[in-house]
C-alpha cells in the first residue's frame, strides 16, 4: 500500500468531544474526562495506517514500552520491573526503583517535536500522513445537547483515537536516553526506573535528567505524585528535592 500523498479530508479531523464526568463535585472542571467522538470512517483510515506502522517498522517506540502493543501489557511491565529488582538482589544489591507521574500527557503532544524526531526514523510516507493527522484539527464540546463553538486543537493526540496511542509512543521513544543508562520500564505515560545500590546524589541526578527532557517534549510533571522505593535494604527516611519540590521514600509502588 502506498500511501504517498495522501490526505485526510477536513471533516475527519473534527472531534464532538463530550465531557465525561470521573468523580468528585459536578462543577469542578478537573473532575471530567474529556472523550473524543470521530467518525468511524477516520477511525478505519487511521487503523490502516497504524497497521502499516507496524508493518513497516515494527518496535519502533522502543523495547522499553509496554503500552498500546500487541503481546505487551500492564502484566509485562510489571514482570520486568519485578525481575529487574530479583536479580539486582540475587546479585546481593539493593535497587532503587522510582515512578513518574504525568498530567494529561496524550494532551501535550508537540507536532513540530513529532515531526523533527521522527523524521530521521520514520517511513517519509508514514511520516507525511501521520503529520496530516495531526495537523489543522478541530472539536466542539457538547454539553446536555448543546454545542459549543468550532475551536482549533493545537497540541495532542487526539484521545481515543486508533492511531494516537501509537503517536504517543512514538513521542516518548527517546525518554529511555534520559535515564543515566538505568532500566527504564513504561506504559503509556506511567514510567519506572530501576536504579541499582543506593546512592541519593544518583538518583537525584537520574530523577533530574529525567524530567529534564520530559518537560523539554511539553509534558507536565506532577511531582506530588513521584514516588520511590528501596528494595533489598533498610528503608530510606529521606526526601530526594528537586527545583524546590520533594518527594519521599515510600514503603510500597503500584506498577503500574
Amino acid at each position: 500500500m502506498s500511501m504517498a500523498a495522501k490526505q485526510m479530508p477536513d471533516l475527519w479531523k473534527t472531534a464532538r468531544v463530550i465531557p465525561l464526568h470521573k468523580k468528585g463535585c459536578r462543577l469542578t472542571l478537573d473532575n471530567y474526562r474529556p472523550i473524543s467522538n470521530l467518525c468511524s470512517i477516520d477511525k478505519l483510515f487511521e487503523k490502516i495506517v497504524l497497521n502499516e506502522i507496524n508493518r513497516r517498522q515494527p518496535g519502533l517506540e522502543g523495547q522499553h514500552q509496554h503500552g498500546f502493543r500487541a503481546n505487551y501489557s500492564t502484566t509485562t511491565a510489571m514482570m520486568e520491573v519485578q525481575n529487574t529488582i530479583v536479580n539486582y538482589m540475587d546479585e546481593g544489591q539493593n535497587c532503587v526503583v522510582y515512578s513518574v507521574d504525568l498530567s494529561a500527557a496524550f494532551d501535550l503532544l508537540r507536532k513540530d517535536t513529532f515531526a523533527h524526531q521522527m523524521e530521521e526514523v520514520m517511513d517519509p510516507d508514514l511520516l507525511k500522513i501521520t503529520m496530516d493527522f495531526l495537523t489543522e484539527r478541530k472539536m466542539v464540546v457538547e454539553v446536555a445537547g448543546t454545542q459549543s463553538c468550532m475551536k482549533k486543537v493545537r497540541l495532542g493526540c487526539v484521545q481515543r483515537s486508533v492511531l494516537g496511542p501509537k503517536l504517543f509512543n512514538l513521542y516518548m521513544k527517546n525518554v529511555v536516553n534520559h535515564t543515566r543508562g538505568h532500566k527504564l520500564v513504561t506504559y503509556a505515560d506511567n514510567s519506572y526506573v530501576i536504579i541499582p545500590g543506593y546512592n541519593k546524589d544518583e538518583v537525584t541526578k537520574c530523577v533530574t535528567s529525567h524530567l529534564k527532557y520530559l518537560d523539554n517534549q511539553g509534558m507536565i510533571t506532577n511531582l506530588s505524585k513521584t514516588e520511590a522505593v528501596l528494595f533489598g535494604g533498610m528503608q530510606v527516611d529521606e526526601n530526594i528535592t528537586l527545583n524546590g519540590k520533594s518527594f519521599k521514600f515510600g514503603t510500597s509502588m503500584k506498577i503500574p
